[in-house]
């Protein structure tokens, strides 16, 4: 499950999870209360590829984070921390199922 995928490279990362440790929830299931920096994701569509001779097994994915922090600056640190981790990202090398992760835009609100 690409979710599952996603949870483990964000805290597999060393610079990002000494900030967020494991505090990667979806969205909508972010504890009331929840301990702060934390990163919140939706999974806003998965694309599947069709060809000719019937449906290619990749799947492109479209997600959208939340970096929340008790400042806004501190929320900034941890999106910062986000992008460098996962912009680029790959492990089909060593046999993942994540072909590629890239940060097509952001924004501050």
């Amino acid at each position: 499950m690409i979710e599952t995928d996603l949870f483990t490279v964000l805290t597999s990362d060393s610079n990002l999870s000494a900030v967020i440790g494991t505090r990667v929830y979806p969205a909508e299931a972010i504890p009331q209360g929840a301990t702060y920096p934390l990163i919140g994701y939706i999974k806003i569509q998965a694309e599947r590829e069709q060809t000719f001779t019937g449906a290619d097994k990749t799947v492109l994915y479209d997600f959208r984070f939340v970096c929340l922090d008790k400042t806004v600056t501190g929320g900034l640190v941890v999106a910062a921390k986000l992008i460098s981790a996962i912009d680029g990202y790959s492990n089909k090398s060593t046999g993942g199922n994540i072909l590629g992760i890239f940060v097509t835009d952001e924004m501050t609100k």
